[in-house]
């Protein structure tokens, strides 16, 4: 127990998270008496709602995280960026629920069981075909690389992007050189069609979009979750919910007159 709480300790600090949640996080780390050693692929399985036990858990997990990537010869610096998500999912319930904690299927899983990288503005994930992508004539287990957009970093401009894929190829190639993949895959609310209404056509949004063949779509309102309020139940929330640029304006009286959106899978030749 004792090194778990050093090391959570240490990657805390070196995460450098705000000062405001020190007290609150020194207080858990004080009261947690059910710390023991573990991997991230085990503590998965087991069963534990308590998201502040997560959250010192996943600090803990990203000394051996680290060593990985010392072992690979990885940069510090895409460590570092790799793990920002696990700093905006433990502030994002902070604000929802008031506590310093973090679900346990967060997205920060994926970085921390070394599947997730991110490379100057973009998020690359080793991968599979989204089963979606079966009835399509794709194989299941076939590898790929699944790219995300996280919500930090600026604007998704071309020049940013090509930047993104054009130094992942040369990440992937120099410390992954066994991993052999022909596609990259991107399943996102960015790539839905139905914004191309409320875009112009110098849009970073149709541009990204336009990478990819689209392939599968499914309904859903995740576009809403990022845009607006983590967590919305339903669309009436969005009343309560400020639009912070015309497009956000459009999008919400869209969604408010009953208007369908959807995560959309594309794939993208390498």
């Amino acid at each position: 127990m004792k090194k778990v709480k050093e090391l959570a300790k240490k990657w805390y600090e070196k995460l450098q998270f705000e000062k405001k949640y020190d007290e609150e996080f020194y207080r858990i780390l004080q009261k947690k008496d059910n710390l023991t050693e573990s991997d991230i692929h085990c503590y998965l399985k087991e069963e534990n709602e308590d998201k502040e036990k997560n959250f010192i858990m996943f600090l803990y997990f990203c000394e051996a995280l680290s060593d990985k990537y010392n072992e690979k010869g990885i940069p510090e610096e895409i460590l570092m960026n790799s793990l920002e998500n696990l700093k905006i999912a433990v502030i994002e319930t902070k604000n929802k629920e008031g506590i310093l904690g973090i679900e346990k299927d967060a997205w920060v899983t994926l970085a921390l069981k070394f599947e997730l990288f991110r490379i100057e503005r973009l998020e690359f994930q080793l991968s599979k075909f989204y089963p979606e992508a079966v009835e399509y004539g794709y194989d299941v287990n076939e590898n790929v690389v699944d790219v995300h957009i996280p919500g930090t970093g600026g604007g998704i401009t071309p020049d940013v992007c090509d930047k993104s894929f054009s130094e992942a190829e040369v990440f992937l190639k120099k410390y992954f050189p066994e991993y052999s993949f022909r596609y990259y895959t991107c399943f996102s609310w960015m790539l839905d069609d139905t914004l191309a209404q409320f875009l112009d056509e110098n849009s970073n949004i149709r541009k990204f979009r336009n990478r990819f063949t689209v392939i599968h779509k499914r309904e859903q309102d995740s576009i809403l979750h990022f845009m607006f309020k983590m967590g919305i139940k339903d669309r009436e929330e969005l009343l309560e919910c400020d639009a912070k640029s015309s497009f956000a304006q459009k999008v919400k009286d869209y969604a408010l007159q009953g208007g369908k959106f959807y995560n959309v899978l594309g794939i993208k030749e390498r």
